[in-house]
This record gives structure tokens, sequence and C-alpha cells, in this order.
């Protein structure tokens, strides 16, 4: 373990989680530099190198690197960062690996939310605003619903599950009540994207991850005393209703932001948390190690999700004319999500047996 200070602030460090969000942020490195390099117009790394530092080179592949691929790389390391952190933040509070915010309810709230503004025309900072407001109603309705009696982990999830299939239906009203062009654009946005994501979408995520992480990671300690449980966190001088309020907030507020960037992209927040814990070896989670491994795993869904449609192309599954095209990242990150529950299911029987 490691004992960090700063500022009269105290904390400690498991020293294999450091390492495993070192290694996850350099990985997720090395796919930003391979996703800028590859697509439908390839640049050398020379040229991706003189675009990025002194803005020279081929036009092209400066407009491709500085003004395409790079704002979409990065959004996807903001917002699986933020995803991974949410359902951290979540999972912790209720004591559930299930309890992620795309299971629970809170990104189809915010979509709800979303949707509202985009069927009538909305800006993106008015989609930003009603994505969060709509993921913090629906969280306050379902923290209202699941802590009767106490906070319990499986009626949390079963209460979101209910919440968000009547959210669902509440999404596809609203798709029929808006205009065909209107109606397009929330599809496309509902299944999860970066496609078309600019410099602002990144400056939005940023300024969100810089108010938001610090705080979540500071109200880390508190988060792992209510983990034992209400009564012995009370016992340690924990305000355990203001702490899960303060915690509840952040973790809406990450996942809100996040689909209000790249849209409701799924499984990101259920997934980071487990394997980052698994890899670590901790005994919880970690919000720094889930956050990296967010990224990690939002940036090789970028990447796939750039090159999967090129392919097919080459093996001639589908027509030439969508090579160029780029595959939805929600997507690439609903089959890795099936991928990974399978794998949960199958360790799970093993263990059993």
């Amino acid at each position: 373990m490691w004992s960090l200070r700063w500022r009269g602030v105290s904390m400690r460090v498991h020293r294999r989680t450091a390492w495993v969000c070192a290694w996850c942020l350099a990985f997720a490195g090395v796919l930003l530099v391979v996703s800028l390099c590859t697509g439908a117009y390839a640049v050398a790394p020379a040229q991706v190198a003189r675009a990025l530092f002194f803005g020279t080179g081929d036009r092209l592949a400066v407009f491709f690197v500085t003004q395409e691929r790079l704002p979409q790389a990065l959004l996807a390391l903001l917002v699986g960062c933020a995803l991974g952190v949410s359902g951290a933040v979540f999972q912790n509070l209720s004591r559930n690996p299930l309890a992620s915010p795309d299971v629970i309810g809170f990104n189809s709230g915010a979509a709800t939310g979303a949707i509202a503004v985009l069927v009538v025309g909305g800006s993106s900072a008015q989609v930003a605003v009603g994505a969060i407001g709509g993921g913090l109603a629906t969280a306050a309705v379902v923290f209202l619903l699941a802590s009767r009696g106490g906070l319990h982990g499986v009626r949390l999830v079963l209460i979101g599950l209910g919440v968000t299939a009547m959210l669902g239906s509440v999404n596809s009203y609203l798709l029929t009540r808006s205009t065909l062009h209107n109606a397009q654009n929330a599809h496309i946005w509902l299944i999860g994207t970066l496609s078309g994501r600019s410099w602002g979408a990144v400056q939005v995520m940023a300024v969100a991850l810089a108010v938001l992480l610090p705080v979540s990671v500071v109200m880390g300690r508190r988060l792992r005393m209510l983990e034992m449980g209400d009564d012995l966190a009370r016992g340690l001088g924990v305000g355990v209703g203001r702490s899960r309020l303060v915690l509840t907030v952040l973790g809406v507020g990450l996942c809100a932001v996040a689909v209000a960037s790249a849209g409701p992209v799924p499984f990101v927040a259920l997934a980071a948390p487990q394997i980052a814990m698994l890899v670590a070896r901790s005994p919880g989670v970690s919000l720094m190690a889930a956050g990296a491994s967010g990224a990690l795993l939002l940036s090789a869904a970028h990447l796939v999700s750039n090159q999967v449609l090129h392919l097919f192309a080459r093996l001639q599954l589908v027509d030439d004319t969508q090579q160029d095209s780029q595959l939805p990242v929600g997507v690439t990150t609903a089959v890795l999500g099936g991928v990974y529950l399978a794998w949960v299911l199958f360790r799970r029987r093993r263990t059993t047996v």
C-alpha cells in the first residue's frame, strides 16, 4: 500500500491497483495512436506526428487527424472513464455487481431527457442539460422506490430494470412524435456513437470530468466504508444519508454527461469495474482503476468499430460502398458485453460445480 497526502487529504493506494491504472492508460494511449493512423484514409505515424505537433504535412492527413479522429479518440477515453467510475460508484453503493447505470435505468433516464431535447432540434448544450436532468430524475425515482426498508442490491436492480422498460416505451413514443430528420438523429444517437463528434463535445466532457472525478475520488473513502454496512459506517462517523446522496449525484452526473456526449453506450459501466477488480486482485472496486479500465474498453471498442466494416468489405461480407462507414461504438460494446456476461456466467457455473 502507498500512502498519499495532499493539502490535508490522505488516501491509501493499493500498489497493484496503481499499476493496473498505469497499464490501462498506457494501452489506451497506444490504441489512440493506432486509431489516428488507421481508417478509410491511412496516415503514417510520421505524418500523424507532424499533424499533431506542427499542423503541417498533407492537408487531408492534417484534417483527418486533428478534426476527425483525434476528437473521437479522446472522447472515447473520457466517456469510458466516466462510465467506469459511475459504474463503480453504483456497484459499491448497492454492493451488487449488476447495479450499473445502464442496468438500473440511469442511462435510460438520461437518454429520455436528451431525446426530449433532440426531437425538438435542441442544441448540444441543451441536450447535455436534458440528459443530466433526466438522469437525476430517474435516479431519484429508482432510489426512492428501492430504499424502502433499506437499500438492497437485488431490489435496486429489479426496480431499475422495470424503470428501464418503462423509459424505453417513453423513448419510442417521443421518436414517433418527432420529425423524420430528428427521429433519425435520435435513433442513431440512441445506439451509442462517437461518429461526427467534434472538439466541443470533448471540451464539455473534459470539464465535467475535471469537476466530478476529483470529488468522486475524495468520496471514495466514504464509499468503501458504506460497503461495510450502514451501521458500521455510522459507527465510523460517516453521515450515511448525506454521503449516499452526494455519491449518487456524482455517479448520475458522470453517466449523464457521458450519455449526452456519446449516447447510452451499453456494458462499459457494467464490465469495467469488475474487470478492474479482477485484474487488480483488490478486495473492492477502485474508482480510479474502474475509470482507467473503462477508458481502455471504450477505446478498444472505438478502434474495432472503425475497422470492422472495412474488414467485412475485404471478406465480401458487406457491399464495398459501406467499407468507409463507421460502425456505431454502441454495437461493438453490446457484442463485447454479451461475451463478458457469458464469461461471467461460465465462471460462476464453474465455481459452483
